[in-house]
């Protein structure tokens, strides 16, 4: 959001008409949600609650989702677990994800029954925020919930989960496809201006930008199970390696790697303290290599100069070369420590 625009909100009031544009009629989400309004007030969810919601005509179920209206998985009606609230809003998608076994599914359930604080999953708005594919599909969906809520806390439109959801939805489809005159063609002028300012103010805004590059680098870091961070950050400072992205905070990075690759081996000699006195990393090294603690010298020397001048912006910078050098190196060190082969 700059300024006065809030183009999330604008996107939002855009919906009806962008389901017009793709479908052939616009969607009415909130008469399909007051056929099913009764659910959460009597916390109880029968089969025609289900039918209501898949034969809804304010809205097209059969082209996106699996018709579980012949599944065996829902003789009983489900009670108890659909006046929780957002806190306690795990424990309902879990019983639900029991029944449907189809995460995407229970999202459609769950955003019409209580559009406060749920969503529907939906390729478009996952693809958005750059969300990787998890074995566990109600952690996934949670935390698909919970980018919604920073997004409605940061863009201050309305509360419901299920309003922010179809407004970036919204804002996805406009974004890729504003450069299509034959699409463009099909808003009026005022339509046009607002759309021409919401894309403006989208791609200078950076909120969603952190939130993709979080889910990026959450995705590095779970899927990476090694029991030390180092080459984690390596991978980190690798893609931070560019002339384009931020080569001084890659090596910085780096430089942090080599650091905490000295301290481990320090660790190892229990002289903690007398190595606390010692400023240079060149003594450091020294002094390791003086109580065998490695037996290379040379590349731990040329580690040290490439970790000066990443840290001290008065020494010259490392050229593109010296940089793919310096994480190599550490790399290298660090595959052989784990080998105790240094």
């Amino acid at each position: 959001m700059t300024g006065n625009f809030n183009f999330l909100k604008e996107s939002f009031e855009l919906f009806p008409k962008l389901t017009g544009i793709m479908f052939g009629f616009e969607y009415a989400m909130e008469k399909i949600e007051r056929k099913v309004q009764h659910v959460k007030e009597n916390d109880r969810l029968e089969r025609k609650d289900i039918s209501a919601i898949y034969d809804a005509e304010e809205w097209n179920y059969n082209k996106f989702w699996p018709d579980l209206l012949t599944s065996n998985q829902f003789k009983q009606p489900i009670t108890g677990i659909f006046n929780l609230g957002w806190q306690k809003r795990k424990k309902t998608i879990s019983v639900l994800y029991k029944k449907f076994l189809h995460i995407e599914v229970v999202s459609v359930i769950l955003r019409f029954v209580d559009p406060d604080n749920f969503a529907i999953i939906s390729p478009p708005v996952e693809k958005f925020f750059s969300l990787q594919p998890r074995d566990n599909h109600v952690e996934y969906y949670l935390n698909y919930l919970d980018l919604l809520r920073k997004s409605s806390r940061h863009f201050k439109i309305p509360s419901r989960i299920a309003d922010v959801d179809m407004a970036i939805w919204t804002l996805t489809y406009l974004v890729k496809n504003w450069g299509s005159e034959e699409f463009r063609n099909k808003w009026d002028g005022k339509e046009q201006c607002t759309i021409g300012l919401i894309v403006h103010h989208y791609r200078n805004d950076n909120f969603f930008k952190k939130i993709r590059l979080l889910e990026a680098l959450k995705q590095l870091y779970q899927d990476i199970d090694d029991g030390w961070s180092e080459p984690k950050r390596i991978i980190l400072a690798d893609c931070l390696d560019s002339e384009i992205v931020d080569p001084d905070l890659a090596m910085i990075i780096v430089a942090y790697g080599f650091e905490n690759l000295l301290w481990e081996l320090v660790l190892e000699t229990g002289k903690e303290e007398e190595f606390k006195e010692i400023w240079s990393r060149v003594e450091w090294i020294k002094k390791l290599k003086g109580d065998k603690i490695f037996k290379s010298f040379s590349i731990f020397e040329e580690c040290v100069d490439f970790r000066n001048r990443a840290v001290h912006p008065w020494l010259p910078r490392l050229n593109p070369v010296e940089r793919e050098d310096f994480i190599y190196k550490l790399e290298k060190l660090i595959r052989r420590k784990k080998t105790n082969n240094l």
